[in-house]
């Protein structure tokens, strides 16, 4: 039988891509992850995810709505599904991901921008949820 904390690495990074809809509220994103932590390998943990996700962006009435130049905080989230994939296993998981970020800077044609949040899969949810950390720069063209 296998351990279930076999199943996912204990970190993983990589990158995305984000087409905003709306300026700054509303885009959708892809994404790909690799496993990067100093475990032992082990052919049955998921060791590469293939994301995408539909996201909103929420800013307070208190702190400004977003308009400053420097430091707006928001909060949001990211609904969608990855493709999990392994030398043994593929699945296919839905996941959600609450957040709060700050805008370090923004102007008309780029934004800079940092934010935490709380990864949750919908399937083999004690084992793969945890912490989600981003830095994104955002332009125009």
């Amino acid at each position: 039988m296998r351990s279930v904390s076999s199943l996912s690495a204990g970190q993983y990074m990589g990158y995305s891509l984000k087409y905003m809809f709306t300026r700054g509220k509303t885009y959708a994103k892809i994404g790909t992850l690799k496993e990067f932590s100093p475990e032992v390998s082990d052919s049955t943990r998921y060791q590469e995810l293939f994301t995408f996700s539909f996201g909103q962006d929420f800013y307070s009435q208190y702190f400004g709505r977003g308009k400053n130049r420097f430091f707006n905080l928001y909060t949001g989230y990211n609904i969608g599904g990855m493709f999990a994939t392994g030398e043994i296993n593929t699945k296919f998981i839905f996941h959600l991901t609450p957040f709060f970020g700050v805008e370090l800077f923004k102007n008309k044609y780029v934004l800079f921008d940092t934010r935490v949040g709380y990864f949750v899969p919908f399937s083999h949810n004690r084992n793969m949820r945890g912490i989600y950390t981003s830095a994104s720069l955002n332009f125009v063209f």
